[in-house]
């Protein structure tokens, strides 16, 4: 089998569809009232625009174990990021 190669963007997938995760090293989520994204990756991002918050995760947990760290990220900030990197971003249906 092999592995699918993700270009950089922002890769949207729905869940509830059957779609599966795509398998790339960052993962985002707008915020409730969508002035910013919060982003979870095992990489070190620095710049304008990018605040590391406090993790909140189950000790054991695949992002726990493999050392992930979670950003607050501007909307400017964030078009730089999926310029550069594959993004996985989940989308729920209401």
């Amino acid at each position: 089998m092999s592995k699918v190669l993700y270009l950089p963007g922002v890769h949207t997938y729905w869940p509830e569809m059957g779609d599966s995760r795509p398998e790339v090293k960052m993962e985002a989520s707008l915020s409730y009232y969508g002035s910013h994204y919060y982003v979870d990756t095992p990489l070190d991002l620095k710049g304008r625009g990018i605040t590391p918050v406090e993790v909140h995760w189950v000790d054991g947990c695949r992002k726990a174990v493999e050392g992930w760290k979670s950003y607050r990220v501007t909307k400017k900030a964030f078009e730089a990021l999926k310029a550069k990197y594959p993004i996985s971003m989940e989308c729920l249906l209401d």
